[in-house]
Formats: C-alpha cells, sequence, structure tokens
C-alpha cells in the first residue's frame, strides 16, 4: 500500500476499483474524455479473510487487468481502490514519535500486536502523520498481509502497470469533497464494516470502523454508531456548525439507514453524488464501484 501518497501528490488520471467479484477502470484524458471499462471476477482469483485481503492468483487476475487496460488506454502507474473490509485502518495515537522509521515501525507492528488477528511480522503498512500536540502524535496506519498485496502488485506488473496508490475505499470516496469544506464526514457502508472517516480543515480527526455481524437487520446497529460519532464530534472535539457528509454504499448495502438519519439530524449536509459516465458491462456489476474510482479521478484531494 502507498497511502501516503494519496495525501501528499495529486492522484493518477486512472483508477482502479476493486471488489472479490469484479471491478471497473476509469481512465480520465487529457482531452477530458472518460474511458470506463469493468469486468467480473471468477470464484477464488480475490480471497478475503479475518486480516483483509489474503489470496491473490496472479494467473487469473493478471489477464483481466490487460484486458480492461486495452480496453481504457490506461496509463502505466494507475490509483488501485480496495474494499475497506481487504485492509485494517488504526487511529494510533503516541507519546512521541521515533525519528528513525525502522523504531517507528517496531512500535507500530507492536502496536498492531495487540490488536490484528495475525503476526506484525506478515504485515505490510503505511503511515500518515495527521497531526502532533501536547498530549502526543497521532497516526494513521493502514495495514494489510503483505504477502497479498505483493501479489496483488505481481498482477498488475504482469499487465503492463504499478500501482502508484493503493487506498481503501472509504479514503478514496473522500477525494470527493472540495477542500474549501470546513468538517466533512465520510460515512462509508460494505458487507463487512461501517466505516466512518472525519476530516476538519484537511486534517483527519477521527476513523472510526464498526465490524458488522451476520445478522440483520442492520438499522439500529449502523444508526447508533452514527449517533455515538455525532455526539463525539460535537462534545468532545467540539466542532459547531455545519458538517457536510459524504456517503457512500456498496457490495448490495442500501444506503437508506444512513440517508434518513442524516435527514433527522440539525446542520448535517449531504453532498451530491458524481455523475457517473457511460460504462461497458456497468448495468450487470456492483454499481458501488465506480463511485470512488470517479472520486480520484475528479474530485479535489484532501
Amino acid at each position: 500500500m502507498k497511502l501516503e501518497r494519496f495525501f501528499t501528490t495529486p492522484p493518477p488520471p486512472a483508477a482502479w476499483s476493486l471488489a472479490e467479484d469484479g471491478m471497473v477502470v476509469l481512465h480520465r484524458e487529457k482531452k477530458g474524455e472518460e474511458l470506463c471499462a469493468g469486468a467480473f471476477l471468477e470464484p477464488g482469483v480475490l480471497g478475503v479473510g479475518p486480516a483483509g485481503l489474503q489470496s491473490v492468483d496472479r494467473n487469473r487476475l493478471g489477464p483481466v487487468l490487460a484486458s480492461l487496460q486495452e480496453q481504457v488506454h490506461g496509463v502505466r502507474r494507475p490509483t488501485v481502490i480496495v474494499p475497506t473490509g481487504w485492509v485494517r485502518a488504526n487511529l494510533l495515537e503516541l507519546e512521541t514519535v521515533p525519528r528513525r522509521r525502522a523504531d517507528l515501525d517496531e512500535v507500530v507492528r507492536w502496536r498492531l500486536k495487540k490488536v490484528l488477528p495475525v503476526r506484525p511480522e506478515e504485515l505490510r503498512f503505511d503511515l500518515v502523520q495527521i497531526g502532533s500536540d501536547r498530549e502526543g502524535s497521532r497516526l494513521v496506519c493502514v495495514s494489510g498481509l503483505e504477502r497479498a498485496y505483493a501479489a496483488l502488485e505481481a498482477a498488475f506488473e504482469d499487465a503492463g502497470m504499478q500501482p502508484a496508490i493503493v487506498t481503501p475505499r472509504v479514503f478514496a470516496i473522500s477525494a470527493v469533497a472540495p477542500p474549501s469544506l470546513e468538517t466533512v464526514m465520510i460515512v462509508h457502508l460494505d458487507r463487512t464494516v461501517l466505516s466512518v472517516l472525519v476530516i476538519r480543515k484537511g486534517r483527519i480527526e477521527l476513523l472510526r470502523t464498526k465490524w458488522l455481524p451476520q445478522s440483520r437487520p442492520l438499522e439500529q446497529i449502523i444508526t447508533g454508531e452514527l449517533n455515538l460519532t455525532l455526539l463525539y464530534l460535537r462534545e468532545r472535539l467540539e466542532i459547531g456548525g455545519e458538517i457536510w457528509i459524504v456517503c457512500a454504499a456498496e457490495g448490495g448495502m442500501e444506503p437508506d439507514t444512513i440517508e434518513n438519519w442524516i435527514l433527522e439530524q440539525d446542520m448535517l449536509e449531504r453532498l451530491p453524488d458524481l455523475p457517473s459516465p457511460a460504462c461497458p458491462e456497468r448495468e450487470n456489476l456492483d454499481v458501488s464501484l465506480l463511485p470512488p474510482a470517479l472520486a480520484m479521478v475528479r474530485g479535489d484531494r484532501v
């Protein structure tokens, strides 16, 4: 993963949005034309486990990537967007940040050992420092299995590409929010996790992930998490005034619960979705795959 590039450099003009059973790619050419293509994936090409993306069948994935790349005349170094459930995102608070990267990595691995179901030595992670104060420093840590992401990158390399940025869906969607907005809350719902990312004045203030049980309905769980988040923002972080909401759902999940919750709150304003271009095969693919790619290719970075 290369999360830090997302916060420090303009994203590439092409973005791949992956899921366990399909993908889409969007390429915005210099003249402004947007080319889009999509494809289904057979079971077992991408495997997901307790720690996120667990396995990649490079031999079967590579040809699919190459075919779509040819259709959209894509760039060599694209953005790759993965489901939020394929990674583990943690907000770490450290009293001091070691100057040497090796020392920092050791501290982070020790912290991750307590919260993740795999050995820290098996992980690849990226860090972004999001601020410091008298109480210490705060880091966003996004981690995944090294072997799985190495295999994913290898499959892209087989298709003539080298990912410039690999980022989870919740961060990609945040790119749609104009930087002029003071406070933005990104609410992302997929099959396994509800993610909430809060950005104030270009700085990450809060990152919450709630893993969802298989039991249904989920309305009470989702509403409860959103109420707790809003209470924390208003009372603990003392964020007053209007909060802009970016809402997205994927994997067949319905956003109605989130949309209704927004309407019931004061001083919350929903940002409109980006209009989508025509995309071959999109009618039969998960329609939620395209908006994150649109956000990265068209939207403003936070």
